[in-house]
């Protein structure tokens, strides 16, 4: 099928907008009361937690049905980070319906996924055996799909029903959302591993031309690895939009990249780590000056409008962030610090600039992971340094 019958199914669907508000379907107490817990839970997982609006402030999220909320896929702590989402939503919440990968509902999840050792394998073990977690993730909307992930999409394409099966998975929950219900989506279809987004998936555009009438909705996590101890997300919010008839699912992939991209925000992790990646403009300085170079860097970013800042940077709060980020360059010879208290560059240095052996950044190159995350706005503010 090519990209323009592909869209143009549009026009031989209904449309949802007609559909009566009763047919809409709430959380319940116990539902609710599980999202609760996972948003306490967060409280422990994150150093901090900040949500970033287009209008600088707090506000509420009012659900409309039917819509399509979509976001970056960072980590497992993306669950954690959706219930701080999940509760800026004005009540009575209309039910979500989340596609998962299938062996997250499915048995023996958590160690086959983290192959724990010791007293952890038999926690992990016991966990497994009372089925608890797919039944949570039930409770709050998981559905099982299959996805190009491990095993599967070899195993589909050797039979030739990969495609069969992506359709299938997608009009299952295309039907969820005839039957009520929002569906919530991570359009990379697997973690971003370097920091910056990946493949945008045809999900979103397979919704888009099967059920007309559909609002979308997005937002972005960023996490700061290097400032804190535990990780620090920020949630940039976009807005509510339709995406036209005649768009061709290329087009659509690349307008869902550029809106998620245009939301990561500015952090003390990722803006020390590009200005240490992308200049040399701190080599023969002290550390205190690169951490005011920063902070000035920031205040002009923020000026500029159209990015968002982190409130540490953006209100000049905690800005020892810096200095605990440029520590551990030094650490880890990213920088080299003479006695004399002058900066120049590491021996790995040049390694972590490019990535070197980074299919897993995020722990292997964690300066470049971070660095990554500011690469849609390289050109502004590549002209600031």
């Amino acid at each position: 099928m090519d990209s323009k019958s592909y869209i143009s199914i549009r026009g031989e669907v209904s449309s949802l907008a007609s559909k009566k508000k009763n047919n809409v379907q709430r959380y319940g107490l116990f539902p609710e009361f599980i999202l609760g817990i996972v948003w306490l839970l967060s409280k422990f997982i994150f150093s901090k937690i900040y949500r970033i609006f287009p209008s600088g402030k707090r506000e509420t999220i009012i659900p409309v049905y039917p819509t399509v909320y979509f976001a970056n896929h960072v980590a497992e702590t993306d669950i954690p980070g959706l219930s701080n989402v999940h509760c800026l939503f004005k009540k009575p919440r209309i039910k979500f319906t989340i596609p998962v990968r299938e062996d997250m509902i499915g048995k023996h999840f958590l160690v086959k996924e983290f192959r724990p050792k010791g007293l952890l394998k038999v926690i992990l073990g016991f966990i497994d055996s009372t089925r608890i977690l797919p039944q949570l993730f039930k409770i709050v909307g998981a559905i099982g799909v299959k996805r190009p992930f491990k095993g599967d999409a070899r195993e589909l394409m050797k039979q030739g029903k990969l495609r069969d099966q992506v359709d299938r998975d997608w009009e299952v929950l295309a039907d969820r959302i005839d039957q009520g219900k929002n569906a919530m989506m991570f359009p990379e279809g697997t973690y971003s591993e370097d920091g910056y987004l990946k493949t945008i998936k045809n999900g979103l555009a397979y919704l888009a031309s099967k059920r007309a009438g559909l609002n979308f909705f997005y937002f972005n996590f960023t996490y700061d690895y290097l400032s804190y101890k535990k990780p620090a997300i920020h949630i940039g919010f976009g807005e509510t939009f339709q995406i036209p008839e005649g768009m061709t699912k290329e087009e659509i992939s690349t307008m869902v990249k550029n809106r998620l991209g245009k939301l990561f925000t500015v952090t003390p992790g990722n803006l020390t780590s590009f200005v240490v990646l992308n200049s040399q403009v701190y080599v023969g300085k002290t550390k205190e000056w690169i951490k005011d170079f920063i902070e000035e860097l920031s205040k002009k970013i923020y000026a500029m409008g159209g990015i968002y800042v982190a409130e540490t940077l953006r209100e000049g709060k905690n800005t020892k962030q810096i200095l605990t980020v440029i520590d551990m360059m030094v650490k880890k010879k990213v920088l080299s610090l003479s006695k004399s208290g002058e900066l120049s560059l590491g021996e790995k240095w040049e390694d972590e600039r490019l990535g070197v052996r980074s299919k897993k950044a995020k722990k292997e190159r964690p300066f470049f992971y971070h660095r990554n995350q500011l690469r849609y706005f390289e050109n502004e503010l590549g002209g600031l340094l």
